[in-house]
């Protein structure tokens, strides 16, 4: 029953040794840190973080890996996922079916480089991307992905977002991108998107595709006007759009440029855009976003403004 149910896992999990736990899986050895009932209530809880109506899980070639998937799996049922079971596979093979089949998470029973005694399980969900994001530096996807994005689901439209961030050079590469669809794209999410954490991630990529590829600047100069005239609830959308134009307009601008000519034509446009808007008719949300910016460029340093722009 699920009440008996209930009271097994919390006994288990009272005696789960917490060193298994690591920053990025769980491993330990086999059976005596880690075995079925821990994994079972692994997956239990994997299921219940992520509210997922379904997830993916695949296994090394260990000895002990057969058994703990089928708990995993067994745990995530009972939570009430469905599960695609893709049997033996490496790791980034799942990362890759994850994001193709659109799951909003998955899990690699394996103990990577540790020894045959050892075990665990490696659960993804924002780290899906990475595949994602392996797939698009390939050049491939690019179709399915911006023909994705107007009709997914929160976690899916800001797993594409996420994925967007980038230094990629899809000039030299010749990108089968679309600079014209993909800046559409980009501005639809950061200014459009109804999901916060869309919009955020959206500028970030934003302000990494402007930098690595000249033929998508004037669309994102529009987006970046756009955003900075429009207003924003959330506080996190607020930093983050305001992070990343001030990257664009000091580490690139200002700071990045020893000569009078600038080295960023496409961003002398939009400084001019800008001017044009604060002559004529600004709103509040210019004039309060570009003094912040202002303010904050007189505290960097070139030196600070160039480490800026590399963490960014």
């Amino acid at each position: 029953s699920p009440t008996t149910r209930a009271s097994s896992a919390r006994a288990v999990l009272m005696q789960i040794n917490p060193g298994i736990f690591k920053a990025y899986d769980v491993r330990g050895v086999y059976p005596g840190e880690i075995d079925e009932e821990v994994v079972r209530q692994i997956g239990r809880a994997f299921v219940a973080y992520l509210h997922a109506a379904q997830v993916g899980v695949s296994r090394d070639m260990r000895v002990s890996s057969p058994a703990l998937a089928a708990a995993f799996i067994d745990g995530a049922t009972q939570q009430g996922a469905d599960v695609v079971d893709y049997g033996m596979m490496a790791t980034d093979m799942l990362y890759f079916a994850s994001v193709t089949d659109r799951l909003p998470g998955g899990a690699q029973i394996t103990a990577s480089h540790n020894p045959g005694e050892y075990n665990g399980v490696k659960m993804v969900r924002e780290a899906a991307r990475w595949g994602m994001r392996q797939t698009l530096l390939d050049d491939k996807g690019w179709d399915y992905v911006l023909s994705l994005y107007p009709d997914a689901g929160d976690l899916t439209r800001e797993s594409l977002a996420g994925a967007l961030i980038m230094r990629a050079d899809g000039v030299l590469s010749r990108t089968a991108a679309g600079f014209g669809r993909l800046g559409s794209a980009l501005s639809r999410m950061m200014n459009e998107d109804p999901h916060p954490a869309v919009r955020a991630w959206s500028s970030r990529a934003a302000w990494n595709w402007w930098v690595w590829n000249p033929p998508i600047r004037p669309r994102l100069n529009e987006a970046f006007l756009r955003s900075i005239e429009q207003p924003e609830t959330s506080a996190l959308v607020e930093t983050a759009k305001r992070y990343q134009t001030e990257a664009l307009f000091i580490a690139n601008g200002q700071r990045a440029n020893g000569s009078k000519e600038h080295q960023y034509p496409e961003l002398a446009q939009l400084f001019t855009a800008i001017t044009a808007k604060l002559d004529k008719d600004p709103s509040p949300n210019v004039r309060s976003r570009l003094s912040k910016i202002a303010a904050n460029s007189r505290r960097l340093t070139p030196a600070a403004a160039a480490s800026r722009a590399s963490a960014a």
